[in-house]
């Protein structure tokens, strides 16, 4: 279990991997949220309450949002160490808020409970609290790490996505927001009550289960908690990473902006897919069973790919690899658009999903690795409601030009150009200089 060396014992396992397999579990339970949930409402919704699908569009949108403006508070209770608390109450809240979706009998209801409370829950255990958690435990082994986090995602689509529309057959589309947010509360409240912790450092730790000093020779015991490595609550985030930045630095950057706006024009043809995908199956003939099972093959490649974009990242520069995963995404697009074939359209959804895999690790990696570990969460709350601009227009433009064009053409050439914008942008995200004296 474990082996002697210099001053102490360093122990092969690591804390970090359960913080990873927490990740895992919450985004999981996270699927609850995801566009592709919430197509399989469309229809049943619309027609049992008279909701178009622009309403329903917008109030995921809405949730985004919501979302998204709460990033920089989001982001600064995590730097003080706030992870925990931010995972259990944001599980209750969007638990709570799901249920009572059950009982929805009008538009306002809608957007009150999923827009606003399901919205504030989400923030609470979603992607940014994950990843900049695994980011701040993680630096060498950063990219693997993110990419098994992000494995949790990929299986909720599987799983999760076919067997909520075999649900909503058997039992209804308003008992089956109450099974969601019964599943948010199974999936997130005990492992984060129970492993969460903000960085190594809180835990007498360093990151990936290096010992203090080990680059310069030393050894000091360090992969888990023990008497010798008290737990520290206030203690800082070591130099390991060899670079820190606070938020207002950050903001003055060039990098921050443009790498912003790359993942939102990203998210803008991410989410608007996601969303209107089995509704656009549907209108093609095929049902909505069909259609989860192409989104669950779907989540198959993108469980695949998620690890292997993370290996890769810690040997090539992310940016270039980013470039080249939106340039595919467009392709598969197109091909969907264009298909007239069951076989045509999982041909597409696996492109998709290879790609997709991809987008927030390499995003998260490049935020990490260019502004540091000592402020991250703070750097990336401050994007997420410029970015979350982005993301909830997509779905609800999508949802307008449906419905005023009773065709998703229009739609899906929006996606295609969100996508290469995104490849071009993401190769001028290069790495900040630091600031002058003056500049700061």
């Amino acid at each position: 279990m474990s082996k002697t060396i210099a001053s102490g014992k360093r122990y092969r396992y690591f804390y970090g991997w359960n913080i990873v397999a927490t990740g895992i579990l919450s985004q999981f339970a996270h699927i609850a949220e995801i566009n592709s949930i919430i197509g399989l409402f469309l229809k049943p919704m619309g027609q049992d309450v008279g909701f178009s699908r622009a309403a329903i569009s917008g109030v995921q949108s809405m949730n985004r949002v919501t979302e998204g403006l709460l990033g920089p508070a989001v982001g600064r209770l995590l730097d003080r160490g706030w992870v925990k608390q931010l995972m259990i109450g944001g599980a209750l809240l969007a638990g709570g808020g799901l249920i009572l979706l059950s009982q929805v009998r009008a538009l306002w209801q809608l957007y009150l409970l999923k827009g606003l409370i399901v919205g504030v829950g989400m923030a609470g255990f979603g992607r940014l609290v994950v990843n900049v958690t695994v980011n701040n435990w993680f630096v060498r082994k950063r990219g693997r790490a993110l990419g098994i986090v992000g494995m949790g995602g990929s299986l909720g689509t599987i799983l999760v996505v076919p067997l909520m529309a075999w649900v909503l057959t058997m039992i209804g589309w308003r008992w089956s927001w109450a099974v969601l947010g019964l599943f948010v509360w199974a999936i997130v409240l005990l492992p984060a009550a129970l492993f969460m912790v903000r960085r190594p450092e809180d835990m007498g730790l360093q990151p990936d289960g290096m010992a203090a000093g080990e680059e310069k020779g030393q050894a000091q015991p360090s992969s888990l908690p023990h008497k010798d490595n008290p737990v520290t609550h206030k203690q800082a985030p070591s130099s390991v990473d060899g670079v820190s930045w606070t938020g207002r630095q950050a903001l003055l950057t060039r990098t921050f902006w443009l790498l912003t706006l790359t993942i939102g024009m990203a998210h803008l043809a991410t989410q608007a897919l996601n969303l209107h995908l089995i509704p656009y199956l549907q209108d093609l003939g095929f049902a909505a069973t069909i259609g989860a099972t192409v989104v669950s093959v779907r989540g198959v490649f993108q469980l695949i790919g998620g690890p292997i974009w993370g290996f890769v990242a810690e040997r090539i520069e992310p940016r270039y690899l980013a470039s080249g995963m939106f340039l595919v995404f467009a392709v598969s697009i197109f091909v969907l658009m264009n298909a007239s074939s069951l076989t045509t359209i999982l041909a597409a959804n696996i492109l998709y999903g290879g790609a997709f895999s991809g987008t927030g690790i390499l995003a998260e990696i490049m935020w990490a690795n260019y502004y540091g570990r000592r402020s991250l969460g703070v750097i990336r709350g401050l994007g997420e409601p410029v970015t979350v601009i982005f993301s909830a227009a997509g779905p609800i433009v999508a949802g307008v030009i449906f419905d005023l064009t009773k065709s998703y053409d229009g739609a899906f050439l929006m996606i295609i150009g969100g996508a290469i914008i995104s490849s071009v942008l993401v190769l001028f995200c290069t790495r900040p200089k630091q600031l002058t004296p003056r500049q700061q």
